[in-house]
């Protein structure tokens, strides 16, 4: 009967994700990058457990729903939204972080780079450099060009 019990945790916990997913996927269809961002700041911060590198939980829900919510503003070629939603998270968010560890977003971007800092690589820097890929500003030109 445990496993039943698992399964059925399973289940909605993969119907939790799946709704939080269509939710932002929606938001960002509708162009709504400041909805987005006051949304994601009322989630709660990745654990200690989560910014460990080599974690096995899961991601945290606001991180993987911010890059989320990039992937779909970038897919639909709306790099602005995509932009104004990353400004708003890093201006808004981070700073206001209780749970961040003293992980400012210049930490976070040291780190990214880091194997050996104990930290998993920040949602936030990858979907910067996706943003910033994407705007082929002038140090990311050259890997635009030549992903295409």
């Amino acid at each position: 009967t445990n496993t039943n019990s698992n399964s059925i945790d399973d289940e909605d916990n993969e119907d939790y994700h799946s709704i939080l997913a269509d939710a932002v996927q929606h938001m960002a269809l509708a162009e709504q990058p400041l909805l987005i961002q006051q949304w994601l700041q009322s989630l709660p911060p990745p654990t200690p457990a989560q910014i460990a590198s080599g974690h096995t939980c899961l991601a945290a829900d606001r991180d993987t729903l911010l890059t989320r919510a990039i992937l779909v503003f970038l897919a639909t070629e709306n790099i602005r939204d995509a932009h104004t939603l990353l400004q708003a998270f890093i201006q808004n968010v981070i700073p206001n972080n209780n749970n961040n560890n003293n992980r400012d977003i210049d930490t976070l971007t040291k780190s990214y780079m880091k194997k050996d800092d104990g930290f998993a690589p920040s949602h936030i820097i990858f979907s910067s450099m996706l943003v910033g890929i994407c705007q082929k500003d002038v140090r990311t030109g050259p890997l635009f060009t030549w992903l295409l």
